[in-house]
């Protein structure tokens, strides 16, 4: 949303809001947006329309299975 405002009298006057757009929603995020460094846009993550579940393989060590898989000489 947006508002223009004025002071009058001291007092803060603002105008009625005007939506600017929508913001996708993604199950789990806490923000899925932020704006951008130039304040002229907002960047947003785009949220899965599948059911299927993320998943992030984690592999640690990954180096040392590197070196096993890739031998120098």
């Amino acid at each position: 949303m947006s508002v223009t405002f004025e002071v009058s009298g001291g007092t803060f006057v603002p105008s009625t809001p005007k939506r600017l757009g929508t913001m996708p929603t993604t199950p789990g995020a806490h923000r899925a947006f932020d704006v951008a460094a130039d304040d002229q846009r907002f960047l947003t993550i785009r949220g899965e329309t599948s059911n299927e579940r993320a998943e992030i393989n984690v592999v640690q060590n990954w180096f040392e299975e590197l070196k096993r898989k890739v031998p120098t000489k």
